[in-house]
């Protein structure tokens, strides 16, 4: 498609080169850009259309990529993509070896800081302004202005307001965008609300600030505390007028500005020219609207947050073609969920910002006051959760077998081989060092804890089983892995606990080895299900020798780690006070290792001895196959030297 404008923009210094009165209609070129390429090319639509206009201002005044930009998630940041270089690739976006759908430094000197799920740039910003301000003082360089942009969603994690109250105690120059499309606080258009955001902002108002506020402090009429004092009560007049109330911001000594139309673009190159040199941290609250600009995406904003392909004419959402495909995962829960909720009043649904991700939409919708949107603030969730569970509540939340499918498979391993321990390893310190294993060892207490693991590590490893997306059916598989560790504990035996702490040695490096390989797979191969891989030892005869000696050690074949814990944890049940739960125990361990052997090791049996075609080798490169060596001998080595091992752990237990 011909642009007028956009054709002929490349990088911002292309941008700063246009007409001022030019401007509307490159921001026009740049949303219509963003619908033609979604609609083919799926990816967050209504966030990317909202903040066309603020994309445009900030790098028509600002000096990118020397002032630098932090944008709080990739859903904002395409229009920002499309202006500085990567306009040409951007149907790549979201593809095998296409272009980041956030920003990433590795990818462009323009992505200053790699964008989180939320709630980072804040922090991020702070930190990059009060160090790059040091570094200019001791080299003399041109100052840097750096700017925040967070959406209102993000505000509510808890890692923004870390960022906000560190940021009004340090001396900092740092601007913040907030970027709100759903908290209006007035209205924006005409009145005495915007007269105050003009004169606020306005070149003569705050000079005439600056001299008045200096001559003052040379008259000796004002100290640092008192100069607190001034600002709050300006702050608080300010919002009286503009019926703000004492808003968190002004509440932090900061400087505020707004709220402004964040869809006025020559407006907003107006604010950022006037307030962009001012001293001081500093808030300017943009009112935008998602899916601006088109009329779907504008009424039905949680459809087209990331809808998919559609046609641009008329709104239609093309959905698959032929037979109907199979329920995914979440939607299964989410159909359970609410059938268990309905049975028990104190089941609960909480999730992080993510209602339609894990399918609580479908409880949403028919037990409304039984779902709990917390925002985006994880950690909040957890604990939320833990509160609830201890007012006698049951909380549900899905996210282990969601996450690592799409993660790339150096986070899952991360995810499941070491992040899953730290949960563990909380309850090992809080069951046998604050309370003692005495203190639970022979109640009701420690029976259902039992129970509990082994109904876990038995559901864990039949989902494992039925499965058919690798890394899906790896996930299921540390549900179960991690329930023998906490079988290990609740058996309250110090054989039991060395078990565990064993296990959680040998799973660590197994399934770390494990993602890495299913990784390498994707990679190589483009495949994700079980049924796709067969001959796959052919190609990749380093990658599933690795594959199998990991699952063979995830089995429990000795000498590999993973026999070694297995007996102690078997060893802890049996000598246990816990009667016959300790043979059930048992009993089950070996039924699930067998059903470990059913989910893993006909991978590498058809992977290497089905068909007789010789197939060329496609192997990944050295960065890739070493590190799953290397992991594959210390599963070994755990398994060699599990004595001393042992050893140790019990000189320290």
């Amino acid at each position: 498609m011909e642009y007028t404008y956009l054709n002929n923009i490349y990088y911002p210094s292309d941008l700063k080169a246009l007409p001022l009165e030019a401007l509307p209609a490159v921001c026009r070129e740049v949303r219509d850009f963003i619908i033609q390429q979604l609609s083919q090319n799926p990816g967050h639509l209504g966030s990317s259309l909202g903040t066309v206009e603020l994309t445009v201002a900030l790098h028509y005044v600002f000096n990118t990529p020397h002032d630098q930009l932090i944008w709080d998630v990739g859903h904002q940041a395409y229009a920002h993509k499309i202006l500085t270089g990567r306009r040409e690739r951007f149907h790549t976006n979201r593809q095998y070896k296409g272009i980041a759908p956030f920003p990433s430094p590795l990818e462009s000197e323009y992505d200053a800081f790699i964008a989180g799920h939320a709630s980072n740039s804040i922090s991020a910003a702070l930190g990059i302004e009060i160090g790059g301000e040091a570094i200019r003082r001791e080299t003399g360089g041109e100052r840097q202005r750096v700017v925040a942009v967070i959406g209102d969603g993000a505000m509510t994690g808890g890692l923004a307001f870390e960022g906000l109250n560190n940021t009004s105690m340090n001396k900092n120059n740092l601007l913040i965008v907030l970027n709100d499309n759903n908290m209006a606080i007035d209205p924006i258009k005409g009145g005495f609300t915007q007269y105050l955001v003009d004169l606020t902002t306005s070149e003569h108002y705050n000079k005439w600030r600056w001299w008045a506020y200096r001559m003052i402090c040379k008259l000796g009429l004002i100290n640092e505390d008192k100069k607190g004092r001034v600002q709050r009560f300006t702050n608080n007049l300010k919002g009286l007028l503009t019926k703000q109330g004492n808003n968190i911001f002004q509440g932090l000594n900061l400087r505020y500005f707004g709220p402004s139309d964040g869809h006025d673009v020559l407006n907003l190159v107006r604010i950022f020219n006037e307030i962009k040199d001012y001293e001081g941290p500093k808030v300017l609250h943009i009112i935008t609207k998602k899916g601006k600009g088109y009329e779907p995406a504008e009424n039905d904003q949680t459809t087209w947050h990331a809808p998919g392909e559609f046609l641009i004419e008329t709104g239609e959402r093309l959905k698959e073609k032929g037979e109907r495909r199979e329920l995914l995962w979440q939607e299964v829960f989410g159909e359970k969920l609410l059938r268990l909720a309905k049975e028990d009043a104190r089941v609960v649904g909480v999730t992080p910002a993510m209602p339609s991700g894990c399918s609580m939409n479908i409880m949403q919708k028919e037990l409304p006051d039984k779902v709990f949107d917390v925002g985006i603030a994880e950690a909040h969730a957890v604990t939320f959760s833990a509160g609830l569970a201890k007012a006698g509540m049951m909380p549900l939340h899905a996210w282990l077998p969601i996450a690592h499918p799409v993660a790339p498979a150096c986070a899952s391993s991360v995810l499941s081989g070491v992040i899953t321990k730290a949960g563990v390893l909380a309850i090992i310190r809080v069951v046998f060092y604050q309370f003692g294993a005495s203190f639970i060892a022979g109640t009701w207490v420690q029976i259902a804890w039992i129970i509990l693991a082994l109904t876990t590590v038995l559901t864990g490893s039949m989902l494992a089983y039925k499965e058919k997306v690798l890394k899906k059916r790896l996930a299921y598989s540390t549900v179960s892995q991690v329930s023998y560790i906490l079988l290990g504990i609740f058996t309250m035996t110090s054989v039991g606990l060395v078990g565990s702490l064993l296990h959680v040695l040998a799973h660590m490096g197994i399934k770390v080895t494990l993602f890495l390989t299913a990784g390498a797979v994707l990679y190589k191969t483009h495949k994700r299900e079980v049924n796709e891989l067969e001959g796959i030892g052919k190609v990749m005869p380093i990658v599933i020798t690795c594959y199998s000696l990991a699952s063979l050690g995830l089995v429990g074949v000795p000498p590999l780690g993973g026999f070694y814990s297995k007996w102690f944890l078997a060893s802890g049940a049996l000598t246990s006070e816990i009667g016959a739960l300790g043979y059930v125990a048992c009993a089950v361990l070996l039924v699930s290792a067998i059903l470990t052997a059913a989910y893993l090791l006909p991978i590498m049996i058809k992977g290497f001895f089905v068909g007789d075609k010789v197939i060329e080798k496609n192997e990944p490169n050295k960065l890739m196959t070493i590190p799953m060596i290397l992991l594959v001998v210390g599963v070994f080595l755990v398994g060699i030297f599990s004595g001393y091992i042992v050893d140790y752990i019990l000189s320290i237990i």
